[in-house]
C-alpha cells in the first residue's frame, strides 16, 4: 500500500512506508526545505493507475527471401552521393514475449528530421512481415519500428513516427531521444514520485537536558553523604577536632543523640592489684590497685568487675563496680581518663563469712 504524505511548510508531497513512519513515531525531514514535522498528521493514500492490458495476437510470420532492390540514387545540390545497396534480412520466427497496450505511447521517439550521409532507398525493406526482435538494436530502438516492416494488427499506428529511419543508416542512434508523457497518465509537477533516501530522512529527537539540574542534584546528594558520616562518626569528630564538639550536641539536642567518649577497654590496664582482709574488722576485704590508660587520647572511664573465688578457683561473689563507686569523691565522670593517666583505686567489700582463696578483677564498658 502507497501512502502520500505533504510537507505543511513548502506543501512538497511525498510517498512514504510504513517501515519509515514507525520508526520514529511518524517524525520526519522534509527534504526540500528541511522541515521537521509529523508525517502521521498529513497522510492520506495514493490514488493508483492502473493500465489496461490488451491480449496480443499471436503472429507467426512467413519466412520468405527478399528480392533485391535496387535503390533510387539521390543528387544532392553541393555533393553526389554513392550509390549504396541495402542489406539483405533474413526474418526470423519470433513470438513477442509481451503484449502491446493499445494507448501505450513508447517512452522514446526519434525527431522527424534527420538527415543521413548517404542515399536512402525508398523501399529497402521487403513487404513480409518482420517482428520487432528483427530490427538491429544499434540501428533504430526497440520503441520505434517502420511502418512497412510491423504489421497493423500488432502495433497502432499512432506509434510509427511519420519518417521512417532505414536499416542502412549507421549513425541512426546518434539522434537525440527525447521523453513523451504518457497521454492516460496526467503529470503532476509539484509531486515526487518517490522520494529518494537522501531527500526524506528521520530525525531523533533528543530529550531536553538541564545539566544545571544534574549538578545540583549532584551537590545535595554530596551534602546528604557527608551528614550522614558526621552523624555516625561524631564521636570521632568531637575527638579530633574539639572545637566542633559544641556544633555537634547542638545537633544531637535536635536530633535525639549525645557525643561519647571513646570506649577501648584495650587500652585500659589494671595494674599494682591486691586484695587484703581489714584487721580491724572481720569479713571486711579491702581491694587496691591502678587503672592506668595506655590510649593518646582521652578515654570514658570502665567498670570494674571483681570475682572472689574459693581454693578450687571457682566464683564465690561477682560485683560490678560503676566510676561513681570507685572514683574520689569530686571527679567528674564526663571529662573522661586523660591520655596515659595512672589513676588508684581502693575498693571496700564484705564476704558474707565465706573463704576467699583467690579473685580476678576486669575492665568493661
Amino acid at each position: 500500500m502507497s501512502l502520500i504524505t505533504s510537507c505543511p511548510a513548502c506543501s512538497t508531497v511525498f510517498h512514504v512506508k510504513p517501515e519509515q513512519l514507525s520508526l520514529r513515531r511518524g517524525i520526519v525531514r522534509c527534504g526540500e526545505c528541511q522541515h521537521v514535522f509529523n508525517a502521521l498528521d498529513h497522510l492520506h493514500e495514493a490514488e493508483t493507475v492502473e493500465p489496461e492490458t490488451v491480449e496480443p495476437e499471436t503472429v507467426e510470420p512467413e519466412t520468405v527471401e527478399p528480392e533485391t532492390v535496387e535503390p533510387e540514387t539521390v543528387e544532392p545540390e553541393t555533393v553526389e552521393p554513392e550509390t549504396v545497396e541495402p542489406e539483405t534480412v533474413e526474418p526470423e520466427t519470433v513470438e513477442p514475449e509481451s503484449a502491446v497496450p493499445e494507448t501505450a505511447v513508447p517512452e522514446t521517439a526519434v525527431p522527424e528530421t534527420v538527415e543521413p550521409e548517404t542515399a536512402v532507398p525508398e523501399t529497402a525493406v521487403p513487404e513480409s512481415v518482420v517482428p520487432e526482435s528483427v530490427v538491429p538494436e544499434s540501428v533504430v530502438p526497440e520503441s520505434v519500428v517502420p511502418e512497412s516492416v510491423v504489421p497493423e494488427s500488432v502495433v497502432p499506428e499512432s506509434v510509427v513516427p511519420e519518417s521512417v529511419v532505414p536499416e542502412a543508416q549507421p549513425h541512426a542512434a546518434e539522434a537525440h531521444i527525447t521523453h513523451q508523457t504518457p497521454p492516460h497518465i496526467p503529470a503532476q509537477p509539484s509531486w515526487h514520485d518517490a522520494a529518494p533516501k537522501s531527500k526524506l530522512q528521520t530525525v531523533l529527537i533528543q530529550p531536553k537536558t538541564f545539566p544545571w539540574l544534574s549538578g545540583l542534584f549532584a551537590l545535595l546528594l554530596v551534602i546528604t553523604i557527608a551528614l550522614q558520616l558526621a552523624y555516625f562518626q561524631r564521636n570521632a569528630l568531637a575527638l579530633a577536632w574539639p572545637e566542633s564538639k559544641p556544633y555537634l550536641q547542638q545537633a544531637c539536642a535536635m536530633l535525639n543523640c549525645k557525643i561519647e567518649l571513646p570506649k577501648d577497654a584495650s587500652k585500659l590496664v589494671i595494674d599494682d592489684a591486691n586484695l587484703l582482709e581489714d584487721s580491724d574488722y572481720e569479713g571486711l576485704l579491702i581491694l587496691t590497685s591502678t587503672l592506668i590508660n595506655q590510649a593518646r587520647h582521652v578515654q570514658a572511664y570502665p567498670q570494674l568487675e571483681l570475682t572472689l573465688t574459693d581454693a578450687n578457683d571457682q566464683a564465690v561473689l561477682r560485683r560490678t563496680f560503676t566510676p561513681a563507686e570507685y572514683l574520689p569523691a569530686g571527679t567528674v565522670v564526663e571529662k573522661g581518663i586523660p591520655a596515659g593517666k595512672e589513676l588508684p583505686i581502693k575498693l571496700l567489700l564484705t564476704a558474707d563469712h565465706q573463704t576467699v582463696s583467690g579473685y580476678r578483677l576486669f575492665v568493661n564498658y
